[in-house]
């Protein structure tokens, strides 16, 4: 079966997937492959680090000069643009999602991900409905095989449909070979 092809299938049915698994094993060439179905400016691509913060992906207060506002992050953005314009599809890839601290980034807008409940996020002196319609698809990629980054907290995990991608090994015999007599399998 091809991957890229029940990745999609199962994005449109459940909203986010993730793609985890070691390192070279096409996670992103798969969210590549599904974004290039989505019209080119109705796609965002983001990548989570240790630095990454709520503040970045659903909004928060910035000092310019001498005046403090807030500010709305990636996903609030989207959010809005998505339930404003409900005929057109748009996706956010995540790269690198365990890099960040997730349950921190998404804060009580994890709730959201489950498309049927809402939360309401403060902003400035109002409390706003926070909703992700079913038009705005996410997809996640996580490197399984690096220990040294944070792991995804259930909450999160059971939002989203885990696929996994393992290595192939006789592709690379085929696309490696070596004068050495041994085999990568």
């Amino acid at each position: 079966y091809d991957t890229s092809e029940v990745a999609n299938i199962l994005l449109k049915k459940y909203n986010q997937i993730i793609l985890s698994g070691p390192p070279g094993t096409s996670k992103s060439f798969i969210a590549n492959s599904i974004s290039s179905s989505y019209k080119k400016e109705n796609v965002v691509k983001i990548q989570f680090h240790p630095t990454y913060s709520y503040r970045n992906f659903i909004g928060g207060y910035i000092v310019q000069g001498k005046d403090v506002k807030w500010e709305e992050g990636i996903l609030f953005q989207l959010v809005k643009l998505a339930t404003d314009n409900k005929k057109e599809n748009y996706l956010i890839v995540i790269e690198e999602l365990n890099r960040a601290n997730v349950g921190q980034v998404f804060g009580e807008t994890i709730q959201s991900l489950d498309r049927d409940n809402h939360t309401y996020i403060k902003k400035e002196e109002d409390l706003v409905k926070f909703k992700i319609p079913t038009n705005l698809k996410i997809i996640a990629t996580m490197n399984t095989a690096d220990r040294s980054i944070g792991v995804v907290d259930f909450a999160i995990k059971r939002r989203f449909i885990s696929i996994y991608t393992p290595p192939n090994p006789d592709l690379l015999d085929d696309l490696c070979q070596t004068n050495f007599n041994f085999s990568l399998g």
